[in-house]
């Protein structure tokens, strides 16, 4: 997981409501967002670049995965475990 930390437009926005600055969030990639449109407003960062954004108040966009919680992940864990696909990191809940 990844802590990301919001921008003040991110704390006031509602599709952040009830979320912790500095809130920790699966991300199982490597891409990244360096550069946002001209239109687009930052909502959330973290050393990975932008990792949520809008764009007008109709369109987000975020680099995690904001569905995926600390109850889902051990479920998550397992299923792939299961399937025999392997974890790198068995340890999810540090924060890298």
């Amino acid at each position: 997981t990844y802590s990301i930390h919001l921008t003040k437009t991110g704390i006031d926005s509602l599709i952040f409501s009830g979320i912790d600055d500095h809130a920790d969030f699966y991300q199982s990639h490597q891409d990244s967002v360096t550069i946002l449109t001209e239109s687009a407003i930052e909502l959330a960062y973290n050393d990975k670049e932008n990792q949520a954004f809008m764009n007008d108040t109709t369109m987000y966009g975020t680099q995690f995965y904001p569905e995926f919680t600390s109850e889902i992940i051990p479920q998550y864990i397992s299923v792939r475990n299961a399937a025999g696909i392997s974890v790198e990191d068995l340890t999810l809940s540090e924060t890298k």
